[in-house]
């Protein structure tokens, strides 16, 4: 018996869509940002259709890097603690090891994107991951010390938080600032502040930083983005400051004025001008 062309040609697109149906699928996700030292784990998910429970998956890092402490396990997970900050691509194939055919194992790959940050050092801040983070928002550090001396250098983090659900929509392409610390006891130095001072957050935005001394207690930033925008929660940067003179038992204030963050998208809603507040606590043995 002869098909009319049109009924054979339907006949070959089922076939062809039956075994495509058999092949494995690896599910391309965004990853959770990850926190140094802290325990982490994130499940794939990948599928195959044919299968009742998906039993004989196995899933293999094969290319690109993790951070030392983090493996993938042939169960799907990305496990581990990292012991080093940065931004890890890397790719995982999922093989269907019972659907060989002429020894040829089904299998699909995809690449991820590990993103490892530190918290910031003020506990009322977020953590990077977190679930009940809303919106967008700058965040300083705190500063504790028994002791400060004349001409000792001190480091204030600054950290961007983003709701994580929504973190890949905001795209910010600058961000400009102004630190502010108490008069009369920190000064800037034109020669601490350089590249150095950046970090992951601003690193994987390929960022670069310019600034101004307004005065001797006041910087004015701006972090622009390179090739990538700003769109994950991390620390930006860590700003050297000195002291002026021995400082005594108390609180030293500090003030982050932010001016402007600023997207390429025109329709998208950022929060401008606002001020975060925080301060160095000096205190006697």
């Amino acid at each position: 018996m002869r098909y009319p062309k049109s009924r054979y040609s339907f006949t070959i697109l089922l076939i062809l869509l039956m075994f495509s149906a058999c092949s494995p699928n690896l599910h391309e996700t965004t990853l959770p940002v990850a926190q140094l030292n802290e325990s982490y784990e994130f499940a794939l998910y990948g599928q195959d259709n044919d299968l009742w429970d998906n039993g004989s998956l196995v899933y293999e890092k094969t290319g690109g890097s993790l951070p030392n402490g983090v493996y993938v396990t042939t169960g799907g997970l990305i496990a581990g603690t990292p012991t080093e900050l940065g931004n890890y691509e890397f790719k995982v194939t999922l093989y269907d090891i019972d659907r060989g055919i002429d020894d040829d194992v089904d299998s699909d790959s995809e690449w991820y994107t590990l993103f490892v940050t530190e918290p910031s050092s003020n506990e009322d801040c977020p953590e990077p991951a977190d679930l009940n983070a809303t919106g967008i928002s700058l965040c300083l550090g705190n500063l504790t010390s028994t002791e400060v001396l004349a001409d000792d250098e001190l480091s204030l983090d600054v950290n961007l938080f983003l709701q994580k659900t929504r973190a890949s929509d905001y795209d910010i392409d600058y961000i400009d600032l102004t630190i502010t610390l108490t008069e009369g006891y920190f000064y800037f130095d034109d020669s601490s502040i350089n590249s150095n001072i950046l970090r992951e957050a601003t690193t994987r935005a390929e960022g670069l930083l310019s600034y101004e001394i307004v005065a001797d207690n006041q910087l004015r930033l701006q972090l622009s983005k390179g090739n990538k925008t700003f769109h994950k929660s991390g620390r930006l940067m860590d700003l050297p400051f000195f002291a002026l003179s021995d400082l005594e038992e108390g609180t030293y204030d500090f003030i982050i004025t932010v001016h402007e963050l600023h997207s390429e998208d025109p329709d998208q809603s950022l929060p401008q001008a606002f001020e975060i507040d925080g301060s160095l606590v000096v205190a006697t043995e």
